[in-house]
């Protein structure tokens, strides 16, 4: 994570509040069991955008690794990142935003289903998308 920039929150749930209580951090790399992965341009490259850090960043790493068997495993946490010196002129600096449909109910924004359950159905309540931008990836 970037320690020199501010978390991104383009939205608002009705209370005011960003909902869940989960920061959404400037995370500018990171590998997860949820899967999926955080891009901060198109797949191809052609829109001008990346995570911009300073010269000299602060960036904080960390990990939480849980093994819930008996069994020793190994694991490997890789990551991959494209790096560009400077701030190239017409790109754009890009961040990553957690939006759940539990967003503004406060409760885990990780959708699973309720146990037990084979059918269910999720209804999120109101938020207001406050800063304008492009939606580069949805999961």
């Amino acid at each position: 994570m970037s320690l020199d920039k501010p978390g991104t929150t383009p939205y608002k749930c009705s209370d005011g509040t960003s909902g869940s209580g989960v920061p959404n951090f400037p995370v500018i790399t990171g590998v997860s069991e949820e899967s999926g992965s955080a891009i901060y341009s198109t797949v191809d490259g052609s829109f001008k955008s990346g995570f911009i850090i300073k010269e000299k960043p602060k960036v904080l790493f960390t990990t939480e690794l849980v093994n819930y068997s008996n069994t020793t495993k190994n694991v490997f946490a890789v990551s991959e990142l494209d790096y560009l010196p400077g701030h190239p002129e017409g790109y754009s600096d890009s961040g990553f935003a957690l939006l759940s449909v539990t967003q503004c109910d406060g409760t885990n924004p990780l959708l699973h289903p309720p146990e037990g359950q084979k059918r269910y159905s999720y209804k999120s309540k109101v938020l207001t998308i406050i800063k304008g931008g492009h939606i580069l990836e949805t999961r």
